[in-house]
């Protein structure tokens, strides 16, 4: 019995390792340049306008702040469009990845990995930077790995049973 319950649970470890090897192996190859769809709003004047961005060679985009606004420049806010055009809070390494600045930097360089919509954002009413706004998406944000939790449910499972069966040999 003891060499059943060893068996089962090295085969729940084997598949563990399978679905995160296969998961990691299903990330695209960044070899190809895909091109994503930008969308710059910025509140520079205290209203919402179109903003602007400089396309660099490798398929990173440069973000600058609007020079001689008189609001207050409270960051960069990025989200991603989802293909239904609802968007959604970006994640980084996920929806883009930072080359160079931070989100609360003036000057920022990104490479998009999907359609965003990015805001220059200061303190006024309407922008996501005015400090009495408050996030109302009834969007969640996405969480960890189905494969993860599947593995770690068949993992408890096994041992339940090897609990189980050990009780009723006693």
């Amino acid at each position: 019995m003891k060499k059943i319950i060893a068996t089962l649970i090295a085969v729940v470890v084997l598949v563990a390792c399978f679905a995160t090897v296969t998961a990691l192996a299903a990330t695209p190859s960044p070899s190809t340049k895909p091109t994503h769809q930008i969308t710059i709003t910025t509140y520079a004047n205290g209203e919402e306008a179109k903003g602007t961005y400089t396309s660099l060679e490798d398929g990173s985009i440069k973000l600058d702040k609007t020079e001689n606004s008189k609001e207050e420049f409270t960051g960069w806010v990025i989200e991603v469009i989802n293909p239904d055009g609802s968007a959604a809070p970006a994640q980084e390494n996920v929806h883009y990845v930072i080359i160079s600045g931070k989100l609360s930097s003036d000057d920022l360089v990104i490479k998009p990995l999907a359609n965003l919509h990015i805001e220059e954002s200061y303190n006024v009413k309407g922008s996501a930077g005015d400090k009495g706004n408050t996030n109302d998406s009834p969007v969640a944000p996405p969480t960890g790995s189905k494969a993860v939790a599947s593995v770690a449910v068949l993992t408890v499972l096994a041992l339940a049973g090897a609990v189980a069966v050990k009780k009723v040999r006693v």
